[in-house]
Parts: structure tokens; C-alpha cells; sequence
């Protein structure tokens, strides 16, 4: 049964129908995933943040599709060209866990999947960058449905998939974070002017990184936010002078505990991040990946913080309070 059932989802990369029914049907699954959205600030913020990027990036692209965008004449071709310009054996991998001996499974997938296309497809790069020089620094408000404001800024960064061993985009989103005496939120916080700050990552990419500093603020933080702005600045500019080791000692602790307590890799979101985590690191790093860290670079961490500057950023403040009649609407969600 277990090899029986692989064996047909290999058919879908070997020789996929496309079958009218099925598009439709799919079709409109992606509609039924669009209408959710529509009503989820999540969602209605992040698609109306893409209007700060240059439009001309993939970035700035609507990102999950719905009748209007995919109802076009003649689907079922556009799908198989589609289909063979960009599904290739040398662009994909796979993880597929077994009862079965170690040799077994692989005579069982040499044999499932061998006849998968190689159809030797480059890697689609993306060289360009989403901010363009004219976006950056821009500031956007956005209407939100929830009575939370929360501010974001964003920065720019290089990749760091080729040195992922030292975690430099980690590493300042952890000091970002962090909450203790002498931290970006205890600063806020303390000023009144914040309720909670997380910083993000997304996307990275092998060219680019956006890293995301977000602030949920207080009503006087919401009347402050040139404040907050400056604040943030100014805590980069220490971070440029360099950290501290002990906090590349939490880190290393916290990430050896994530690692030793992690979800076991049997389950499906486990089996899931681990065939991503094939595209970038190493064989041997496969499974720790995520959570080696080598040593700080703190050349790298010190050359990211001046990055993280005025001239390098985008802006937005979303918030229910704002009036939409003096607003421009966001053409999918309406935002």
C-alpha cells in the first residue's frame, strides 16, 4: 500500500493529466483560499506593503491568486507549458520516510521516480532587488479591520544562504527581540510608546533578505511614530559598535535546546521543512541546519546594522484609525 500510493504521486511530476474537471475544480479552491483572506488584516496589510516595492520585481506581485487572475481562455495549455518549462528532476528534491531497510527505500524510489523529466532548467535567479532607489524610504498607511496598530519597518539586507552557519540575520533579529534591560522593546516599552516588538525575516532569497522590524504600539506610540523610527535607528547604530558575547552565547544555548526539542522529523510539517532545507544547506547540515551556528561573524553583523539605516528602508503604519476617504484603495483586497 505504502509504495502503491507514492508510486501514483510520482505520476503527477512523470505524466500529470490536467484534466478539465480537475482545473476547474482547483480553480476554484483557489478562489474559496482568496475570499478567506479577504477579511484577515494578515493578509490585507502584507498584499498592500507590495505596492512599496518596484513594481516591476516579483516581490510586487499578488501573491495568491483567484478566478480573475486564472480564468483565462485556454488554462489547461498554459498549465503543460507550464508544467514543462519548469518541473525538472535536476530543480526538485525529495524526502520519503519508510519501515523499510535503507536499500529498499531507495530501489523503491530509483524505481518510482526515476522516470521524473530532467529537463536540465536553470535556477530562476533574482538578481534585482524589491526595493528600487525611488521606493526607498518610502511611508505607506494602511486601513486595517482590527483595532491594532502596528508599525513596521523594513530593511533590505544581502542573502545569507552561502554562510547560513553563522546565522547573521538570526543573530539580529534575536537581539532585536530580545526584551531584557538596555533592548529596542525595554526602550519603547519603558517610553510608554510600545506593546510588543518582533523582528522577521521574509523573504531570503540566494540574492536578497527583507528583515522586518515590527512594533505593536500603545495610543501614544501611535502619536509617536517619528519617535519610534528615530529609536530604532539609533539602536542599530549601537549594534554597529558591536555586541556583546554573551549574546551569541543565549543564542547558541537557545538554539541546541530548539534542536534537542524539536518536532520529530516523522511528521509531515517535519518531512516538509526538511525537503527545504535540502535546496540549501549542505547533505551532512541537512537536519542541524537550522540550527549550527558556527561562531558570530561580527564583521557581517556590524556591515548589516549600518545597512539598517534611513536611506535602506520602507515604512508602514497600519492602524483602524486612519479615514478612508483621503485613502487610495488596494486593487485585490480593497485595503
Amino acid at each position: 500500500m505504502f509504495f502503491s500510493s507514492k508510486s501514483r504521486f510520482a505520476q503527477f511530476f512523470i505524466s500529470p493529466l490536467f484534466k478539465e474537471d480537475c482545473i476547474n475544480r482547483e480553480l476554484n479552491a483557489v478562489e474559496s483560499e482568496f475570499r478567506q483572506y479577504e477579511f484577515n488584516d494578515n493578509w490585507r496589510v502584507s498584499q498592500a506593503s507590495r505596492l512599496l516595492f518596484d513594481q516591476s520585481h516579483p516581490e510586487a506581485k499578488f501573491n495568491v491568486g483567484n478566478l480573475k487572475t486564472l480564468q483565462i481562455e485556454d488554462i489547461r495549455t498554459r498549465l503543460l507549458q507550464f508544467y514543462e518549462a519548469q518541473y525538472s528532476a535536476n530543480r526538485m528534491k525529495l524526502v520519503i520516510k519508510g519501515r523499510e531497510p535503507m536499500n529498499k527505500l531507495e530501489e523503491a524510489v530509483t524505481r518510482m521516480f526515476g522516470e521524473v523529466p530532467n529537463r536540465d532548467v536553470s535556477k530562476d535567479n533574482l538578481d534585482s532587488n524589491p526595493f528600487g532607489k525611488k521606493e526607498k524610504g518610502t511611508y505607506m498607511k494602511i486601513k486595517t479591520l482590527s483595532p491594532k496598530d502596528l508599525l513596521s519597518i523594513s530593511f533590505q539586507l544581502p542573502s545569507t544562504r552561502d554562510r547560513y552557519q553563522f546565522k547573521t540575520l538570526e543573530l539580529l533579529s534575536y537581539l532585536i527581540n530580545y526584551e531584557g534591560a538596555g533592548g529596542l522593546y525595554s526602550v519603547l516599552a519603558n517610553a510608554g510608546l510600545a506593546l510588543s516588538v518582533v523582528s522577521s525575516i521574509s523573504p531570503e532569497t540566494a540574492s536578497y533578505a527583507i528583515f522586518e522590524v515590527n512594533i505593536y504600539l500603545t495610543d501614544d506610540g501611535f502619536n509617536s511614530i517619528n519617535q519610534i523610527v528615530s529609536t530604532v535607528l539609533k539602536f542599530m547604530e549601537q549594534v554597529q559598535a558591536g555586541i556583546p558575547d554573551w549574546i551569541f552565547d543565549d543564542y547558541r544555548k537557545i538554539q541546541k535546546i530548539s534542536f534537542n526539542y524539536k518536532e520529530g522529523s516523522d511528521s509531515v510539517r517535519g518531512l516538509t521543512k526538511m525537503v527545504e532545507q535540502m535546496f540549501w544547506f549542505r547533505p551532512r547540515d541537512i537536519l542541524f541546519g537550522p540550527f549550527m551556528i558556527s561562531r558570530a561573524d561580527k564583521f557581517r553583523i556590524q556591515q548589516f546594522s549600518r545597512l539598517m539605516n534611513m536611506d535602506n528602508m520602507l515604512v508602514t503604519l497600519a492602524s483602524d484609525k486612519f479615514d478612508v476617504s483621503e485613502m487610495q484603495s488596494e486593487s485585490w483586497y480593497g485595503t
